[in-house]
């Protein structure tokens, strides 16, 4: 069942509540009213032995109550069955009920009349002393009055808010449900492919309806940019496959087709082969190493001193990039909550990076520090910089700055996109400031308090 028709069933039920609700009303009320009536005409038959017997000199209590009861029907049974009347109200002397001696009752009862100005009348019957039967009656046109009155009263009450309940669910449904349902189609004819992710028909920017149309459009254009991305990695990854896979099928076939006539020539195409293949499993490993960092996320983290490891780290780079200036600033008393395989990973990355990506005569300093959200690793250089456009995809994997995608500064464009799954992993932060012209600086913020994790990080 749908949400529009539980609200109307819900209408109907309260509809169904109001009606139940103002009949019960109506009869307790006239319930009420008739036991008011009945205390009358029970007194009225009190005196019915003093009123039939005509003249007389009653005593003064008959009087009083005679005087009370002046407006009361009273009339006797003959021993024919015939009903003779005996006193009627003054403002109705033509009152006649519809009642004979067999349907009339000594429980007081409403009977219709056969003439008169009244519609109903509460009879009961009283034995004589003389044997005979008296029935006296009372008038109902003052119950009957106020209940219509009530009953006008419960029918205006209840149209009065069924309208208003009506009023409330027509504007549900044309400014929340009538949205909703028209979102609905048109996220159905996104899903189909039948238009794109635009979800633009006007809603006031403070309805839920709104809100959650926002929601939805975020949703499909996470959605798309994740298509796109996948499409991107594909493509990338294929691009970056297909070079080596062309130089190892060339070389190759250039060995099985004896084009390779000297042992040099022979030497030089495994050479390239073993190179290219190198870079496929490097590049495999890297992919490999995203996976896993995806899949199994958590390492175990200890307590552990920085300097040793930067310390090591700066002087591995500086053996390996003579007349490079890389330089270290770090505090001997600064500890973090991390492995050591991690930090040594993170840094090598960035300072590859740096090293890749200037000329030779840069410097490049490694700076850690403590601040308020743990400690802060900086990498900086005084390269020529980033274009502020780029700076954002810098972690997307196979990411080139360079648009030709050329390979000649080395790298397979997943070393930053590795950095930011261990950062995430390890529960800490990463990110790049860059002014053209001025260097960069890549940074990493390990957390000050442990990450709880169940598996230490690295290759199985």
């Amino acid at each position: 069942m749908t949400l529009r028709m539980r609200l109307l069933a819900v209408y109907a039920l309260v509809g169904l509540s109001l009606m139940v609700g103002s009949v019960s009303v109506l009869h307790l009320q006239r319930n009420y009213l008739d036991s008011k009536i009945d205390g009358r005409l029970v007194r009225l038959s009190s005196v019915a032995e003093q009123i039939v017997r005509g003249p007389g000199a009653p005593d003064a209590q008959s009087s009083e109550l005679l005087r009370g009861f002046w407006e009361g029907y009273i009339g006797v049974f003959e021993q024919s069955g015939e009903l003779k009347v005996v006193s009627t109200p003054s403002a109705d002397q033509q009152l006649s009920p519809d009642v004979d001696l067999y349907s009339a009752s000594v429980e007081p009862q409403t009977v219709a009349t056969r003439f008169g100005n009244a519609d109903f009348i509460r009879t009961m019957t009283v034995g004589l002393s003389d044997g005979r039967i008296a029935l006296v009656g009372l008038t109902t046109t003052d119950r009957d009055s106020a209940l219509t009155r009530l009953r006008n009263t419960l029918v205006l009450v209840n149209i009065f808010i069924l309208s208003l309940l009506g009023l409330a669910l027509w504007w549900l449904v044309r400014l929340g449900f009538r949205p909703i349902v028209q979102l609905t189609r048109e996220a159905e004819a996104i899903a189909r492919g039948d238009q794109d992710g635009n979800l633009e028909f006007g809603l006031p920017s403070s309805s839920e309806t709104a809100m959650l149309r926002d929601s939805i459009s975020r949703a499909i254009a996470v959605k798309e940019d994740s298509e796109r991305r996948m499409r991107q990695f594909i493509a990338d990854a294929s691009h970056e496959l297909r070079t080596p896979l062309t130089s190892v099928d060339g070389y190759s076939s250039l060995y099985l087709s004896g084009a390779l006539k000297t042992q040099v020539e022979v030497d030089d195409a495994m050479h390239r082969i073993n190179s290219e293949a190198k870079r496929m499993s490097n590049l495999v490993t890297d992919l490999t190493t995203l996976s896993d960092l995806e899949l199994r996320p958590c390492f175990m983290t200890e307590s552990l001193s920085l300097f040793p490891v930067l310390q090591n780290l700066v002087s591995d780079f500086r053996i390996t990039n003579q007349g490079r200036t890389i330089e270290l600033n770090c505090s001997t008393d600064i500890m973090i909550f991390s492995d050591s395989e991690v930090v040594f990973q993170v840094i090598s990355i960035l300072v590859s990076n740096a090293i890749r990506h200037t000329p030779s005569e840069t410097s490049i300093w490694v700076v850690a520090e403590k601040d308020a959200g743990g400690v802060k690793i900086n990498v900086t250089d005084e390269g020529p910089g980033i274009d502020a456009q780029h700076l954002t995809y810098l972690f997307d994997r196979f990411y080139r700055v360079d648009p030709s995608r050329s390979t000649a500064t080395g790298g397979s464009g997943l070393g930053l996109s590795i950095l930011g799954e261990i950062m995430k992993s390890a529960g800490g932060d990463y990110g790049v400031e860059s002014v053209v012209g001025s260097g960069s600086s890549f940074w990493i913020r390990f957390p000050s308090m442990p990450v709880t994790a169940d598996k230490s990080w690295g290759n199985e």
